[in-house]
C-alpha cells in the first residue's frame, strides 16, 4: 500500500521506491493514485468510493487500460 498524498512531483516519486512494488508479482494498492502520472502501471482498477449521506456509500470500479 501507498498514499501518495503528500507526492508534490516526479523527483518526490523518485525517492519512494514504487518501482519495487511493482515489479514483485503480486498486487498492490495506491492511495492517490493520480499522482503517479506516467508511472501508472497499465491496465490497472479505479476504484471511487462517494458518501452519500448517513450510512450510505457508492462504490464504483473501474478497469482502466492506458
Amino acid at each position: 500500500m501507498a498514499d501518495l498524498y503528500r507526492i508534490e512531483g516526479p523527483r518526490d516519486l523518485a525517492t519512494l521506491g514504487l518501482e519495487d512494488l511493482s515489479n514483485r508479482a503480486n498486487h498492490s494498492s495506491c492511495e492517490w493514485g493520480e499522482k503517479l502520472g506516467i508511472m501508472r502501471p497499465t491496465p490497472s482498477v479505479k476504484i471511487r468510493m462517494e458518501h452519500l449521506g448517513s450510512d450510505d456509500r457508492r462504490i464504483r470500479i473501474e478497469r482502466v487500460e492506458g
